[in-house]
């Protein structure tokens, strides 16, 4: 699962998994740095709540990748954070979730200019259309 992020406040945000089976929570700033695990839940075992810190910038775009497992039996993982200064965690959805940056495509090539005409040259156009046989 991704996501990005927006951070509304500077400072230490906790972020935290609570799975059945296995989770991992990876995060990098969204201009591509390589991926950082901030929680490690791994492990076979009922619901269980595994917490990281990240230090965020105000305003500033993130990128989530959140890994889950199930070996057997239930299942379930939620995602929570707790950002600076507030005093309970929530559920990481809504506000600050955006949809995923683009990739960065490259430009696509600019079309062959047509050739010029001469002043005593003339353009002749044709159109053809192709119909499938009947049977």
């Amino acid at each position: 699962f991704t996501l990005d992020y927006v951070a509304a406040a500077d400072g230490p945000t906790e972020f935290c998994t609570e799975s059945d089976d296995g989770s991992a929570l990876y995060f990098s700033n969204a201009t591509g740095d390589a991926l950082t695990k901030i929680v490690d839940n791994d492990g076979v075992y009922g619901m269980q709540k595994v917490c990281g810190m990240a230090i965020m910038v105000a305003r500033a775009r993130y990128k989530f990748e959140l890994h889950f497992f199930e070996a057997m039996y239930g299942a379930g993982v939620i995602l929570t954070y707790t950002p600076p200064g507030a005093f309970s965690e929530q559920l990481l959805r809504g506000a600050p979730l955006l949809p995923p940056l683009p990739p960065s495509l490259p430009s696509p090539p600019a079309p062959p200019s047509p050739p010029s005409p001469s002043p005593d040259s003339t353009l002749e156009a044709t159109q053809e259309h192709h119909f499938p046989h009947s049977r």
